[in-house]
């Protein structure tokens, strides 16, 4: 069975049950991806190097092909740590990022650890 199969299906149940425009709406929430990833900055790393590469890393993701959103906040109370909130077409718009330069360029530099990845998906 063919993904495009399955999705034209559940499409078709949704506009059955649902008016069109909201089962359009509903099927785009389902099929984007949101992260919630946790940096914590490596030892000897300054909080301001940090910030301006983190800084550099978003400008060029946000233009990337099925990148929506590209959130980086600065924790109040530890201003080491790090969280990214990021909203992407699909998983493999996800995969694309990871391997695009800028993004492996931000990896050689060695700023952070990745603490946590949560990969989420919208229910309504």
């Amino acid at each position: 069975m063919s993904v495009y199969f399955v999705f034209a299906s559940v499409y078709a149940l949704f506009s059955f049950i649902i008016p069109p425009k909201k089962a359009t709406d509903i099927m785009r929430i389902m099929n984007k991806l949101w992260i919630s990833a946790g940096l914590t900055a490596t030892k000897d790393k300054s909080s301001q190097q940090i910030k301006e590469a983190i800084t550099l890393l978003q400008s060029q993701t946000i233009q990337e092909v099925g990148c929506i959103r590209f959130e980086v906040l600065q924790h109040k109370d530890e201003p080491n740590k790090f969280t990214l909130w990021e909203e992407w077409e699909n998983e493999a718009a996800l995969q694309i990022h990871y391997d695009a330069p800028h993004t492996q360029a931000y990896f050689a530099q060695d700023l952070t650890e990745v603490t946590y990845i949560e990969k989420l998906e919208g229910i309504a």
